[in-house]
């Protein structure tokens, strides 16, 4: 990948499993499948754009969490400098 690839901004910052998180990205990805992972775990790809990626946060523990976002056509990822924070569902 590209040394010009940086993950811009995770959204929102706080999602809880099962809920959809936005990844935008700097650089121009024509035709590249993206791939994310949120803790290790695949995060579902609902959509995805040349610079945004829309995934489904994946069951994981609540807390800090690493991203990282890769494409098929590379196989060098990037990680999200800004971890972000999946929180706990409550049910009552």
């Amino acid at each position: 990948m590209s040394k010009e690839t940086a993950i811009r901004r995770i959204l929102p910052g706080a999602p809880i499993p099962g809920g959809e998180v936005a990844v935008e990205f700097e650089i121009h990805r024509d035709g590249a499948a993206p791939r994310v992972l949120i803790d290790g775990a695949e995060a579902h790809v609902v959509a995805a754009s040349r610079q945004r990626v829309l995934a489904l946060v994946p069951a994981i523990q609540g807390g800090e969490a690493q991203v990282t976002l890769s494409f098929d056509d590379d196989e060098s990822s990037v990680i999200a400098p800004p971890r972000l924070l999946v929180g706990e569902k409550l049910t009552g």
